[in-house]
């Protein structure tokens, strides 16, 4: 169940039902704290969510996979600030897919060292100092399908962190296992 206040965003979740996934479509916004110290949740699927804010999965210390699709044109841009993800240590994959631009706040996902894939289509990324800091960048990779000058940002990057860099062609061939390089 989730409350929500009077601009359709998500101010708290309360999972009454002990779910391991949610879905959560067409609420633009995920205040701060809407799923603080949720510990049953593993998987979250955003839909067309434009804002996560500060602190809003922070201790979601089992959440494995979190998904976040963009189908509408309109403000397809993606936001997610500082100590989103805080602490959410079973955290692994990252997919955030049909937005055009993709912002990353500092600590973002500070305390999340499980983190091993992060998958973006189109999107120009803003990411800013100490977003990984705590995840292994041995096996930390970003998997990318976008523009030249897109690719040459998102390249600089990963450069400048020491953070893999791999180009996909199909979303399918790479949930695969295989990727082009």
């Amino acid at each position: 169940m989730f409350l929500t206040d009077e601009n359709n965003a998500i101010v708290r979740f309360i999972n009454d039902k002990l779910d391991n996934f949610a879905v959560i479509d067409k609420l633009v916004t995920i205040r701060e704290i809407a799923f603080k110290d949720e510990k049953v949740l593993q998987k979250i699927e955003l839909q067309d969510v434009v804002t996560i804010k500060e602190s809003a999965f922070e201790d979601c210390e089992n959440l494995v996979v979190l998904i976040a699709v963009r189908e509408e044109a309109k403000n397809s841009n993606l936001i997610i600030q500082h100590n989103a993800f805080k602490n959410c240590y079973e955290l692994r994959d990252i997919v955030l897919l049909g937005y055009d631009k993709i912002t990353i706040e500092a600590g973002a996902f500070s305390g999340c060292n499980k983190l091993r894939n992060l998958v973006i289509d189109k999107a120009d990324l803003d990411i800013r100092t100490d977003v990984f800091s705590d995840t292994d960048k041995e096996k930390f990779r970003i998997f990318y399908k976008s523009a030249d000058n897109i690719q040459e940002n998102l390249q600089r990057f990963c450069r400048e962190n020491d953070i893999t860099c791999k180009k996909y062609s199909d979303i399918k061939k790479l949930q695969q296992g295989q990727s082009d390089v």
